[in-house]
Order: structure tokens, then C-alpha cells, then sequence
């Protein structure tokens, strides 16, 4: 979590530990809630100096998917994903 959007995102939530906590693995999606809202760290690869893959990608996608079926998630908020640092 030390650029890109991942940056963005620990400055404005922090509780980075609580991500890793989780000890979620590529291709899963780690889970934070926040004024009634759910967060959601897609977890694309193991360490930030890797390159992700369109199959760990979509896994994690998958994996939020699941959680929002779960949890009565109807509505998504999502940035561009797939086409910054990592050039997928």
C-alpha cells in the first residue's frame, strides 16, 4: 500500500492493520466497514512490488460479489480499476 490509489486510500481510512489482520490472500477481498458502509481492498497479489494478474483481479472481484449478495449490497462506488500503476 505504498502508491497509487492504495495511498489514497490508507490516508483517508488508516486501519491498514486491520486489512492485513484479515490475511487475505490474491484473488480475495478484504472487508472494512465505516458509517454503515462497507470497504473494500481487493487483493490482487502478494507483494506491492508483483504485478497482478487479470485472474487474481476478477477473483477478488468475485470474492466482493459474494460479500455484497451476502450483505444486501446494491450499490457499488468504484474507481477506474486495472489501468494505473500496475497496467493491467
Amino acid at each position: 500500500m505504498g502508491a497509487g490509489i492504495a495511498v489514497m486510500f490508507k490516508k483517508k481510512f488508516g486501519r491498514v492493520s486491520e486489512l492485513k489482520e484479515q490475511k487475505k490472500l490474491p484473488g480475495q477481498c478484504a472487508v472494512l466497514t465505516h458509517d454503515q458502509r462497507f470497504i473494500y481492498c481487493l487483493i490482487t497479489k502478494k507483494k506491492g512490488n508483483q504485478k497482478p494478474t487479470y485472474v487474481s483481479l476478477r477473483q477478488s472481484l468475485e470474492d466482493m460479489k459474494s460479500h455484497c449478495l451476502e450483505n444486501g449490497v446494491s450499490r457499488i462506488s468504484i474507481p477506474l480499476i486495472g489501468c494505473g500503476l500496475d497496467q493491467l
